[in-house]
C-alpha cells in the first residue's frame, strides 16, 4: 500500500477518474473546477519524479521511465603502490631498456637514472628510491664502493647488482656489503623485474615503511 505523500498522489488520481454525472449540462461544468483542482494537486505531488516534459493543459502530465535511486557510496578503490627505481649504468642503451622494461610494470616507477657510483649517491638522496640496480663496472666509482656507502646513507634501500661480471669473489664481497641479489645481464630481463619485485615484497613484509 502506498504511505505518506505517494497515498496522497494515489488518492488524488483515484478521484480523478470517478464518473461525471451527465444529468445536466451544468451539473458537470460545476463537477470540473474540483477535479481540475485534484489533477493540479497531484502534478504538484509528482514533480519530485515525474519527467521534465511539460504538462499541456488537459492532457494530463507524463511520468518518467526511470526510478529514483538512492546516492549509493562507492568502495573506495586502494591506489596500486608503485615501487621507485633508479637506474645506476655507464651504458646509456643499458639504462634505456632497463627503464623500458621497467616502466611495462604497473607497480614499478622509475624515478632517475645515473652513469656512475657518484652520481648514484647524490641522485638517490634526491629522490629516495625504494630500489637501486647498480652495474658493477663504471668509471669514477664503481658498483661495489657506490653501494658500500649507500648502506651507510640509506639501509632501508634495496641494492641489486645487475653486470655482466660475474666471480666468487664479487658475489662474495656483494653480500658482506648487504646487495640483496646480483643478476647477470646474460640472463632474460624478466629475471631481474621479478627478483626485483620479490625483494621488495619481502621487504614490506619485514615492516619497512611506505614511501610515496
Amino acid at each position: 500500500m502506498p504511505t505518506g505523500s505517494a497515498k496522497k498522489v494515489f488518492d488524488c488520481l483515484a478521484r480523478l477518474h470517478l464518473p461525471y454525472q451527465r444529468n445536466a449540462v451544468g451539473t458537470v461544468s460545476a463537477n470540473f473546477a474540483p477535479r481540475r483542482a485534484l489533477l493540479n494537486s497531484a502534478t504538484c505531488s509528482l514533480s519530485g519524479f515525474a519527467s521534465p516534459s511539460p504538462v499541456v493543459q488537459g492532457r494530463g502530465f507524463l511520468l518518467s521511465s526511470l526510478l529514483p535511486r538512492p546516492p549509493y557510496d562507492r568502495e573506495p578503490r586502494t591506489p596500486l603502490r608503485q615501487s621507485r627505481v633508479l637506474i645506476v649504468d655507464d651504458n646509456c642503451f643499458v639504462r634505456q631498456a632497463l627503464t623500458e622494461i621497467f616502466k611495462r610494470e604497473a607497480d614499478f616507477d622509475v624515478c632517475g637514472e645515473a652513469c656512475n657510483g657518484q652520481e648514484a649517491l647524490r641522485v638517490a638522496q634526491l629522490l629516495s628510491p625504494d630500489l637501486i640496480v647498480l652495474d658493477l663496472a663504471m668509471p669514477v666509482m664503481n658498483g661495489l664502493d657506490a653501494a658500500r656507502i649507500l648502506k651507510r646513507l640509506m639501509p632501508a634501500v634495496a641494492l641489486i647488482m645487475y653486470s655482466g661480471i660475474g666471480d666468487k669473489f664479487v658475489e662474495q664481497q656483494a653480500r658482506f656489503i648487504g646487495i640483496a641479489a646480483l643478476i647477470s645481464k646474460g640472463e632474460a630481463p624478466g629475471t631481474l623485474v621479478g627478483q626485483a619485485r620479490s625483494l621488495l615484497s619481502r621487504s614490506r613484509g619485514k615492516g619497512d615503511p611506505d614511501r610515496n
